[in-house]
């Protein structure tokens, strides 16, 4: 039987870059996040935590790639079976690296790749999740929405991990063939296409829900597209997932093809690390408008004149914690969301039973939002101007 074993160069150029990339650009994303809400709120939130771990997971995913790669997986075989391709491989072994790498087997690579991917996107998406149910607390119906979907990503990730981890019974059967006349085995092409279906419908989801939930708000039209592109923006990571979905049907007599498996694993890369990227955007923008409220003339800016009267309308004046005039806002406007003001006023006031901080730099979507409304006179007409940002 004539054997041949073509390069697969390109293949490997790519994941390496792809790997690389995802190294240098997820990283300082991340870092900007935790230092920005540290510096802004001085604490940390659950879905910082969720973000952070998933991080560290992808870092693994990553390298566990780039070993993958390195160790010949990006070859193309012909006419061979998983053993006699393997064996091939490590004939042709000829650096001390090559040989190191293989000493783990192709396999064995793959295992840890998909046991590793399942709790890595289970930690960003809960992270993008939990951004929204913050984002959306005021309104209960909305978030029991957010919960629901939160429990359906838990429950199945958690699902498909344990299925990933035992998919052979013994688990070494999964990367010793030999091993397979006695062990029982799931189907490796089902579990992947399962996982692909779940992961294109739950990015569907949390690129539609904030699309939905903002636009029954009451805000200018661009102030709601700025809303939606910030927080669906890892939407986006749907197209990989379909793309990754079409390959597990399209390669589904193959399920051991490394070279369908890379194509996965790159896939699953652009998923996860949008997720990432996505999930921190937000802290930009954060960043942002707390640089420019701590600047001397930003600061005058949204400094109420002391001679102007008290309002109900007004939510955000600049005051401290500290400040008699901070209280009494806060108050009022309680007062003032009561008799059925805005979304905006709503969001503030629900936030302010709930014990969450209101102020200029709070840690919720009114903090993203600075607000600054003009005074309602009986003389005047019901004009309101509001300046939103997204948290």
């Amino acid at each position: 039987m004539s054997v041949t074993i073509y390069d697969g160069n390109f293949l490997f150029l790519i994941n390496y870059a792809t790997q690389i990339l995802c190294f240098i650009v997820t990283t300082p994303f991340v870092l900007l996040r935790v230092f920005v809400r540290w510096k802004v709120n001085h604490a940390l939130g659950i879905d910082d935590a969720l973000c952070f771990i998933g991080w560290v997971l992808f870092m693994g995913y990553c390298a566990n790639a780039l070993i993958y790669g390195f160790s010949g997986c990006t070859k193309v075989r012909d006419g061979l079976n998983q053993d006699q391709y393997e064996s091939c491989i490590k004939a042709r072994a000829t650096t001390l690296r090559t040989q190191f790498l293989l000493l783990l087997t192709r396999s064995q690579i793959s295992y840890v790749a998909t046991a590793i991917y399942a709790p890595t996107a289970l930690f960003v998406k809960s992270s993008l999740v939990y951004v929204l149910i913050r984002v959306f607390q005021p309104w209960s119906r909305r978030v029991l929405s957010l919960y629901c979907l939160l429990g359906v990503v838990v429950g199945y990730y958690f699902i498909i991990t344990f299925i990933k981890i035992f998919i052979c019974n013994p688990v070494s059967a999964y990367w010793i063939f030999s091993e397979r006349g006695n062990a029982t085995c799931l189907s490796q092409a089902g579990v992947i296409i399962a996982d692909s279906v779940i992961s294109f419908l739950t990015d569907i989801a949390i690129f539609a829900f904030p699309v939905a939930l903002t636009w029954s708000l009451q805000m200018p039209f661009w102030k709601k597209v700025k809303v939606v592109f910030l927080l669906g923006l890892g939407g986006i990571a749907v197209a990989f997932s379909l793309f990754r979905l079409v390959i597990g049907i399209h390669e589904r007599d193959f399920p051991h093809d490394t070279r369908m498996f890379m194509k996965s694993i790159l896939t699953a890369n652009a998923e996860v690390g949008l997720g990432i990227i996505c999930s921190c955007l937000p802290a930009l923008n954060v960043l942002t408008t707390y640089t420019k409220q701590q600047s001397p003339s930003s600061s005058r800016a949204f400094r109420r004149p002391k001679q102007q009267p008290q309002s109900s309308g007004q939510i955000f004046d600049g005051s401290r914690p500290g400040d008699p005039q901070y209280h009494l806002s806060r108050s009022e406007l309680s007062t003032s969301a009561r008799r059925g003001s805005t979304d905006s006023a709503r969001l503030i006031a629900s936030h302010e039973q709930s014990g969450l901080p209101v102020g200029e730099n709070s840690d919720t979507i009114i903090k993203m939002v600075s607000l600054n409304q003009h005074w309602e006179n009986a003389s005047q007409s019901n004009e309101t101007t509001d300046r939103s940002g997204i948290l």
